[in-house]
């Protein structure tokens, strides 16, 4: 499997700790971890502060650990809000 790590695409530049973070996490295998980077990542009062890139990691390092039922609620949910 790919590592998360290398982010293709537009994403790539938008690279920093949390993104780092986050992917080491999943590719670690660290499911905890990774739910509660998810969680940081989303800290906004209102779902348009949280940015496409950051839906984009969140749901792709959910997925990496096998927590895809969190990623697609998080999707649905992000996509119903806007």
């Amino acid at each position: 499997a790919a590592s998360s790590t290398t982010v293709p695409g537009w994403f790539a530049s938008a690279a920093n700790a949390w993104t780092r973070a986050i992917a080491q996490a999943a590719d670690a295998n660290q499911p905890g971890t990774v739910v509660l980077l998810a969680a940081v990542g989303m800290q906004s009062r209102v779902w348009e502060g949280v940015s496409p890139e950051a839906l984009y990691h969140i749901t792709r390092a959910l997925t990496q650990v096998g927590l895809d039922g969190y990623a697609r609620m998080i999707a649905v949910e992000a996509i119903t809000r806007l």
